[in-house]
């Protein structure tokens, strides 16, 4: 064989490795390209879905936080307006005449309340003689006064009370106490604001007493999503589809919040902010949104703040939440 042919016999060779070679690479990026779209579109699909998720669960959780706002943000209203129908007729001939305006004070508190469909009662308590004064409709819907000597419950509301400034509000931890009008146990909640004097001295304090149940009244209009529930920052069930959880620490048994998600449970009381969270135990994802009944809540999608300078831990966030 020629010089010459062999030359190109063996650049011929050479081209065809490199032609290989070429073809592999190729062939290599082809396929990675295909993964990288396969990956890409999978991605997508997964934001897409992550997203439409939470937007139908924002809409699913809608009408059950606004029910949640609009009992607290009736009660400030009505607590700040109770309280200064009760600072008029208290203080006006103090010392001297101390309850002389009872009537007074019945037929405005009593008027204001029957255009607040979550109170229970208008509690006023005289620092002096220690004595509660319970407000309340009859079942004509007339207000009756009932007067019992201070509980430790009450001396303790009054304690936190004396420490506001003027127009601010303790909202209280959940406890139980007597329905003036049937008798019977009511989970209830407090949000209790100071009676001053003209010189500014503390003589009372005014408190609006709501049954945790009307913070939930309008669950019960919209189509309940599986497992249902509203916790405080320590783990209570404050609503639960099944009534048997709600509020255990009353009934001294441990919630059984922690048993249901003990996966997920820092997740949800963490506040971190996670609006779509994962529990192993489940096997399925949890919607949760937080709720700041004591100090922002959302009425008619208007974001209103409340001003409750003096809260318990457990009611600084709610959690409500539901398994997708």
């Amino acid at each position: 064989m020629s010089p010459a042919r062999r030359i190109r016999r063996t650049f011929f060779v050479f081209a065809m490795k490199i032609i290989k070679i070429l073809l592999i690479i190729l062939s290599v990026l082809a396929t990675c390209s295909i993964w990288l779209g396969i990956i890409l579109m999978v991605d997508r699909n997964r934001a897409e879905a992550y997203k439409s998720a939470i937007q139908k669960a924002d809409s699913t959780m809608s009408p059950f936080i606004q029910s949640i706002s609009l009992a607290s943000y009736e009660s400030v209203t009505m607590i700040n307006r109770l309280n200064s129908m009760a600072s008029i007729n208290f203080v006006k001939d103090y010392p001297e005449e101390r309850f002389s305006k009872k009537k007074e004070i019945l037929k405005d508190v009593g008027e204001a309340l029957r255009e607040c469909s979550c109170a229970m009662s208008f509690d006023i308590y005289d620092a002096d003689t220690r004595i509660l004064s319970r407000i309340y409709l009859d079942k004509d819907g007339a207000a009756k006064v009932e007067e019992t000597k201070e509980s430790g419950l009450v001396r303790d509301m009054f304690i936190r009370g004396s420490l506001l400034n003027e127009g601010e509000i303790y909202m209280s931890r959940f406890y139980e106490t007597a329905d003036p009008l049937t008798g019977a146990k009511v989970n209830v909640i407090s949000y209790v604001s100071p009676i001053r004097s003209r010189e500014g001295k503390i003589i009372g304090l005014g408190g609006l007493t709501v049954p945790v149940n009307q913070f939930f009244s309008g669950f019960e209009k919209q189509s309940i999503p599986k497992g249902l529930f509203v916790v405080d920052n320590e783990g209570n069930y404050l609503w639960h589809s099944d009534k048997s959880r709600v509020l255990e620490i009353l009934k001294k048994k441990d919630s059984s919040f922690f048993a249901d998600f003990s996966k997920s449970y820092p997740d949800i009381l963490g506040g971190r902010g996670e609006l779509r969270i994962w529990d192993g135990a489940l096997n399925d994802y949890l919607e949760v949104r937080p709720v700041h009944p004591a100090f922002e809540v959302i009425v008619d999608g208007v974001s209103r703040k409340i001003n409750a300078q003096e809260t318990p831990n457990a009611n600084k966030v709610w959690f409500i939440g539901y398994e997708e």
